[in-house]
């Protein structure tokens, strides 16, 4: 394995175990006796959990911890920028989407809604759609069976 070499002690990604010199399991990059894993090498889409990696959040394409704060870089093909605290937060949210401050993410508005508040609640609703206030909500819907949307309300059709 290490071409007839007497080694003192073992390579650094090894144990040793009688006298064979067995390989740490990814993503050791040293281990103990029977494998047990004593410091990682992780990607940088993952960070180190103890002894394993773990995913980053979305948000970033590097990192040193699992929440879009512990980001070292954003995910910028997704969309995601640094804000002046240095945590990683979409930068625009398209069209029937919001940004769910709750959980700093793009979430989908609701059914019919073209454009949504921080909290999810509609504020326009897609073109098809039948647009109805109630208690200060938009509310989107399609015209019941036997009526057509025409000039912004539902006209029954003869």
């Amino acid at each position: 394995m290490f071409n007839g070499e007497c080694l003192s002690s073992c390579p650094s990604g090894y144990y040793s175990e009688s006298i064979e010199f067995i390989p740490c399991i990814y993503p050791c990059l040293t281990c103990s006796p029977y494998g047990t894993c004593t410091s990682c090498e992780c990607h940088p889409e993952t960070h180190k959990d103890i002894f394993t990696c773990q995913p980053c959040s979305k948000a970033c394409s590097s990192c040193y911890g699992p929440t879009n704060s512990d980001c070292i870089d954003c995910d910028l093909s997704e969309g995601y920028v640094k804000d002046n605290s240095g945590k990683c937060y979409p930068k625009i949210c398209t069209d029937r989407t919001y940004l769910d401050t709750k959980n700093d993410q793009c979430s989908i508005c609701g059914n019919l809604c073209k454009w949504c508040g921080d909290d999810g609640s509609c504020i326009e609703c897609v073109p098809e759609a039948l647009n109805s206030i109630v208690n200060d909500e938009t509310i989107c819907s399609f015209c019941p069976d036997g009526y057509e949307y025409k000039r912004g309300r539902c006209e029954g059709s003869l």
